[in-house]
Formats: C-alpha cells, sequence, structure tokens
C-alpha cells in the first residue's frame, strides 16, 4: 500500500514544505509451500530416541488489493503455539517439537519463507500404531491467524489440515 509523508516546517519565518512516496508493507498471511507436508517433506531421526522431522516451509505474504503478492522482506515474525490433544498408543514415551504451548518464533529470511520443524521421537522409534493430533495456531508480527490449524502425526510423518492462514 503506497501513502505520503509530508513535513512543513519553519526556520526564522521562511517556510519549506516536502513531501515523499513511502510503501508500506503489511504482513497479513502465512502460506505453507509444501503443503500438506507428508513423506516427501519428511526425514527419518535416529539416535537414542528415533522417529522422524517433518519440515513445513512457509512464505509470508501481504494483501495488495485482491491480490496477495510475496512480501519480500527478511525478519517478520511468525509465532507458533501447539497443543497435543490426542496421542495413542498412550503408554509411549513421546518427546514432540515444538513443546506443548511453547511458543516458538522465527523470522522470515531473505526468501520470505519460515520453517517449521515437527519432529516425533520416541526411544527405541515411534510404534507401528502411533498416531497423534495436535493443533496449532500461528501469530504473524504479533496478530493472529485463523483458521486454526490441525497436525496430523502418523508413524513415518506429519501432515497439516490448512495451507494459508490470514488475519
Amino acid at each position: 500500500m503506497d501513502t505520503w509523508v509530508s513535513v512543513t516546517y519553519s526556520v526564522n519565518g521562511v517556510g519549506s514544505s516536502a513531501s515523499i512516496r513511502v510503501t508500506v508493507v503489511v504482513p497479513t498471511y502465512l502460506t505453507a509451500l509444501n503443503f500438506p507436508g507428508g513423506q516427501s517433506s519428511t526425514i527419518t531421526v535416529t539416535g537414542s530416541e528415533s522417529g522422524y522431522l517433518t519440515l513445513m516451509t512457509y512464505c509470508v505474504l501481504e494483501q495488495d488489493s485482491l491480490d496477495k503478492i510475496s512480501l519480500g522482506v527478511a525478519g517478520v515474525t511468525a509465532t507458533e503455539v501447539l497443543q497435543t490433544t490426542s496421542f495413542s498408543p498412550n503408554n509411549i514415551q513421546l518427546d514432540l517439537e515444538p513443546r506443548d504451548a511453547t511458543p516458538l518464533t522465527a523470522a522470515s529470511n531473505q526468501f520470505c519463507q519460515v520453517f517449521d520443524k515437527l519432529y516425533a521421537t520416541a526411544p527405541g522409534g515411534l510404534p507401528q500404531n502411533f498416531s497423534a493430533i495436535r493443533t496449532q495456531n500461528w501469530t504473524l508480527s504479533g496478530f493472529p491467524l485463523t483458521p486454526q490449524n490441525t497436525i496430523s502425526l502418523g508413524q513415518s510423518y506429519a501432515t497439516t489440515s490448512n495451507q494459508t492462514f490470514g488475519h
């Protein structure tokens, strides 16, 4: 969005003014580039705990009239908060990252991208019948985004229910 900034001043009774056109960038959307995640966005994690990492790549967008365009600015903050609503079997020692109810903030890079690392691991690996559901809430530069997202975790990868979030 373009606007004008004008300055008017006077010194010793002599006045002057100047104005300049300024483009205001308003980040309003976050959209997943690799929606919905899944096997092609996932790598295996091994070690004392085994499982996987599903890497979601999001792009920060702004709205210009009715068209969504890429923001093109690094440093826009996106914060996520996740909460596990169910998992089974419920007798496993499960490690999910990001942790429940712990805000995790990342800044967009020079390509307007924010990376979301969804880990699911357990000692000895995830069982064959593993599943979990997590809710995910996003904010962009402090503004809450909708809708609330659902992350579905399976034995070998995670998927997300929504591609685009906005305010």
